[in-house]
């Protein structure tokens, strides 16, 4: 009777990865077309014009072209967060956990806040899609203690852990 009982529990629980990759598909990701109005003026410039263009091509789901393209954008320029974070979402997509967590972990670590929160979100998913359940629990009561927009759905997460 308790194998039976571990059995049903099994059944019972979905595994993190699985959360993981539900909560990633609803996640909206941060690409040029969602934040076009509030961070692109008149004037566009290089780094500006690539990341729109690595944001396009990562919403067609071309991968390496939209990484590829996000390398021209260096660490001095005011994109280079969003840059990293977007590369980070590549990098998840394609299956390429540990990097997407270090691209995460140095927008978490930036002096600047511009996408922080997203990024703690974003590195919680990727903890859980390599089952390493107790960094996406962390990451999740610190959106929550912050309470970032998203401390909801990480409250929600946390529960079904």
């Amino acid at each position: 009777s308790i194998g039976l009982l571990f059995v049903c529990q099994l059944f019972n629980t979905e595994q993190p990865d699985i959360l993981a990759q539900q909560y990633w598909e609803s996640s909206e990701k941060v690409t040029f077309s969602n934040l076009r109005d509030a961070q692109v003026n008149q004037e566009v410039n290089r780094s500006q014009l690539a990341w729109i263009d690595a944001s396009k091509t990562f919403e067609a789901k071309r991968y390496e072209v939209a990484f590829e393209r996000l390398n021209s954008i260096l660490p001095d320029d005011v994109n280079y967060l969003k840059a990293l974070l977007l590369k980070g979402q590549i990098l998840f997509e394609q299956t390429r956990y540990e990097n997407a967590i270090l691209h995460f972990q140095l927008i978490i670590d930036a002096q600047q806040f511009d996408v922080k929160d997203v990024a703690y979100w974003f590195q919680a998913l990727t903890y859980l899609k390599m089952n390493r359940v107790e960094g996406a629990k962390e990451n999740l009561n610190y959106i929550i203690e912050q309470k970032y927009p998203m401390a909801q759905k990480a409250e929600e997460l946390l529960k079904e852990l």
